[in-house]
């Protein structure tokens, strides 16, 4: 988005998704996400820090998201709506650094980010260091 010539954003159309995010329709008037539902899912955000686990984060949001619904709401579309509240720092920065509509699958925006905060070179660099250390790799 940063490499849009200026005035780009006076011609977006209202019409197209405001977020990276595009999750479909939704009948007018029939559904708000709740205060409590985002204290909820704000408990466990991920800030994109080494020392935390994409992986993990994507399996504790799924935890938490999956049994939360509502009437005229695909568990795709909820998915999509409440995971970019649980983002901060680097992680909100790359969600928003997207093109408008760039996801419209949770499948596609789950291998976004662990393709950015868990590339294969990092797997590649964990499991090179469990093959040539003397530890016990169940130990590291």
């Amino acid at each position: 988005m940063a490499d849009q010539p200026m005035g780009y954003y006076n011609r977006l159309d209202p019409n197209r998704a405001c977020s990276a995010i595009n999750y479909g329709a939704l009948a007018p008037n029939t559904f708000e996400l709740q205060h409590h539902v985002i204290n909820y899912m704000q408990q466990d955000v991920y800030h994109g820090m080494k020392s935390e686990d994409a992986h993990q984060h994507l399996t504790t949001f799924k935890e938490k998201a999956s049994p939360i619904k509502h009437n005229g709401v695909t568990e795709e579309q909820m998915l999509l709506m409440l995971f970019p509240i649980t983002l901060k720092d680097n992680t909100k920065k790359w969600l928003n650094s997207h093109e408008p509509g760039t996801f419209t699958t949770w499948e596609a925006l789950s291998k976004a980010f662990i393709n950015k905060f868990y590339p294969p070179s990092k797997t590649a660099r964990i499991h090179h260091d469990i093959q040539t250390s003397n530890k016990d790799p169940w130990k590291l």
